[in-house]
């Protein structure tokens, strides 16, 4: 499997993910390898609900199943996300007990991939995409902050607990449950993600560190593969960043849609 990014899907990266967040379009590797101090993210996961900065409850999830973002599939973001915006549109903080109220994770029999399932009786959005052709095969490279999330590829990763429904617990889920099941695809409007905290305002910055994307390709010697017991190598020092037009200008040299 080798990375297949269109030149509209660059230039759609480069408009969704922030100048203060570092990231590579570097084509030709697979997606169980990525650069030292940053993780694989599929396109179309930041296309349908996943950005960076990591909102916390992205940040809360992927420690708590020990993954890395491009282990949840693509359609599943679009149910995080949705979650994220119901919470904060009824002033309800969004938890792990709460979503997995509404929510059970499964794990996949091969590769350690997860999808995100509406439980029965307690559905909270309708008429999603069944499936999304070719999301592997479109993939990316993000810096995150050390410690912030697993680097390491999990083929293992936990099921979904139980959910427990505690009296207060139970206070959120009427509130969040009020209104019924909504159209995910009309609900996650851009305005939505901003306001709920997902996503950035256009000409904000964040303060999270990484990888320049303008650096010079790095061979083989400088990747690693995703390992159970690996330790990912120290980031490599920073350098100034530079315009998203250069950007999307040299990451694809060499490349075609």
């Amino acid at each position: 499997m080798r990375q297949k990014l269109t030149t509209q899907n660059r230039a759609q990266i480069q408009m969704l993910i922030p100048d203060s967040v570092d990231f590579r379009l570097q084509s030709g590797l697979h997606p169980m390898r990525h650069f030292p101090g940053m993780v694989v993210v599929h396109f179309d996961s930041i296309k349908v609900g996943l950005r960076f900065p990591l909102h916390p409850f992205f940040v809360s999830l992927l420690n708590f199943y020990n993954v890395v973002p491009a282990q949840i599939m693509p359609n599943s973001y679009r149910s995080i996300a949705g979650f994220i915006c119901r919470c904060h549109s009824v002033n309800v903080i969004p938890t792990l007990e709460l979503f997995h109220y509404f929510f059970s994770v499964i794990p996949q029999q091969s590769h350690g991939f997860l999808v995100v399932s509406s439980r029965p009786g307690h559905i909270l959005f309708c008429e999603a995409p069944s499936s999304i052709k070719g999301w592997k095969d479109r993939f990316f490279f993000v810096s995150v902050p050390n410690g912030l999330i697993p680097r390491k590829w999990n083929a293992f990763p936990p099921k979904s607990p139980e959910p427990f429904i505690s009296e207060e617990l139970s206070k959120d889920v009427i509130a969040v449950e009020a209104g019924g099941c909504f159209k995910i695809m009309s609900y996650l409007t851009p305005k939505r993600l901003i306001k709920a905290g997902i996503a950035l305002k256009q000409g904000e910055t964040s303060d999270s560190e990484g990888a320049n994307p303008e650096q010079p390709a790095m061979d083989d010697s400088r990747l690693f593969t995703f390992g159970f017991d690996d330790e990912p190598p120290t980031s490599p020092p920073k350098q100034q960043r530079k315009t998203k037009r250069k950007r999307l200008r040299k990451a694809d040299q060499g490349t075609s849609s």
